[in-house]
């Protein structure tokens, strides 16, 4: 019987794309013996995961550079010995090592949650030299990512977070799937004792949690409450403090309006999503976050919590029966989805009850544990019997 070993490889230990190759390691952890495996580039292991017992850190400091990228990506070969390699995100150091694994008789899948390449896209012929000049040594950097999405075809099957890459790469759509057991309403005396510490008892809030970047459209949540109007009514950040958030606290126009409560541990961020009389994702209509899913979404869903999101990627779709869609870079439209539900409580309980119970229909952890089981099954590799005979 094979060892029914599944290994899910990431660019960068310490990155932020570790998080969805853990949450999916947990999903299957009780069907294989599963570890996640990255180069540990000096950062080590990300605080968020220090107490994963599946992290496999492996030393590849200079991974990044010609030469070294050489002998650090024949170390992951060596240690992506398993049924079933998935590698997370189109990067050379998790697709050649995923590629290779084929040799042995394994699996090679990736999982997309973007398209990294996407910034290159947008650039002119011009720039795109200049970066190659930069870049040519740095075989994880920008000018590599289409060569590594070239390499996709090889792949056994190609998971994708969006439809746009899964039609743009052939592949199929996974969710994230969030844990509706965990992101659950608490009671509501706990949150209004949140609202008093967090000095939010007098407001209305909407609630941002993660990291604000440009491609987010937090300064469009912003403008949308200035443009309301309502002294009651601010938007609170829960996350690390970025250069864009810096800017954004310092300005006269938007700084009022802003309550910044700093970063969270993962294992918190239900209550603080509880403070939120709504949450509100204005994704940018870019290459890039068309091809996004936020994980957002379905945390809000399951806390059910009512959510207006712009028209971009899935969105429409996810939110469809359960949440108001607006064109995206649209302040004013944004601004009467805002005051339309803080007008309409009993609107806003019912569009909130409607997004949980799709989220546990649709989007749950559950789900997603199914799905990611059925494509390793239609590869021949079942949890009761390893790799079956191709």
């Amino acid at each position: 019987m094979a060892s029914r070993k599944i290994v899910f490889l990431v660019p960068d230990i310490s990155a932020q794309i570790t998080t969805p190759a853990v949450h999916f390691a947990t999903l299957l952890a009780e069907d294989f013996e599963v570890s996640v495996i990255g180069p540990d580039l000096g950062g080590g292991v990300s605080e968020l995961h220090r107490d994963c017992p599946f992290l496999r850190p492996v030393p590849a400091s200079r991974i990044y550079r010609l030469p070294e990228f050489l002998a650090g990506t024949r170390r992951l070969c060596r240690r992506a010995d398993a049924d079933a390699v998935v590698a997370f995100k189109a990067y050379l150091d998790t697709v050649l090592p995923a590629l290779w694994a084929r040799r042995g008789g394994g699996r090679a899948l990736v999982y997309l949650d973007e398209l990294d390449s996407a910034v290159l896209a947008g650039m002119s012929r011009t720039e795109r030299a200049k970066l190659w000049c930069r870049q040519f040594h740095h075989p994880l950097d920008e000018v590599y990512f289409p060569l590594a999405e070239r390499l996709l075809r090889h792949a056994d099957r190609i998971l994708c977070s969006s439809t746009a890459l899964a039609r743009r790469f052939g592949g199929e759509v996974v969710h994230f799937g969030v844990d509706t057991r965990r992101f659950a309403p608490p009671s509501p005396e706990t949150t209004a004792a949140l609202r008093g510490r967090a000095g939010l008892a007098r407001y209305r809030t909407i609630v941002f949690g993660g990291a604000v970047r440009p491609h987010k459209g937090v300064e469009l949540i912003l403008e949308a409450i200035r443009r309301l109007g309502r002294g009651d009514l601010r938007l609170v950040v829960v996350g690390p403090e970025t250069e864009q958030l810096r800017s954004l606290r310092a300005s006269p126009r938007y700084g009022p309006l802003l309550v910044f409560l700093g970063p969270r541990p993962r294992t918190e961020m239900p209550h603080y999503l509880d403070l939120a009389d709504l949450i509100v994702l204005p994704l940018q209509d870019t290459c890039l976050a068309q091809t996004q899913v936020p994980c957002k979404v379905f945390e809000a869903m399951a806390m059910a919590k009512p959510i207006v999101a712009t028209a971009v990627s899935d969105l429409p779709e996810i939110l469809a029966g359960c949440g108001i869609v607006v064109p995206p870079a649209d302040p004013e439209a944004l601004a009467g989805a805002i005051g339309r539900i803080l007008a309409n409580p009993e609107e806003a309980r019912r569009m909130g009850r409607a997004a949980r119970e799709k989220c546990i229909r649709e989007y749950s952890a559950g789900q997603t544990r199914r799905k990611l089981l059925a494509v390793l099954s239609g590869l021949g590799l079942d949890p009761e019997r390893g790799v079956k005979d191709a």
